[in-house]
């Protein structure tokens, strides 16, 4: 839905870069790797990582970090780890 003509091979890699587990956090990646597709300017999270579990939750981090590279950023977070 972020870039209607996404290939196989750039939704393959935008999945790996979100994470590998689906867990908890199965929402998160699932918007993570539509925003990678969609390469949007401005990048707004609302708690990125309330509702993934501890053992994924470094993997979240680095997707987000790798997500929001020379973005501007609005993030929203109660735990100063996910800022």
């Amino acid at each position: 839905m972020g870039k209607p003509n996404v290939t196989d091979a750039e939704a393959e890699q935008a999945a790996k870069q979100s994470g590998s587990q689906l867990s908890g956090g199965k929402c998160q990646r699932i918007a993570i790797a539509r925003a990678m597709m969609k390469n949007a300017i401005i990048i707004i999270l609302d708690e990125a990582t309330s509702s993934v579990d501890p053992e994924n939750e470094d993997e979240l981090q680095q997707a987000i970090e790798a997500l929001t590279r020379d973005k501007i950023i609005l993030m929203i977070a109660h735990r100063l780890k996910t800022v």
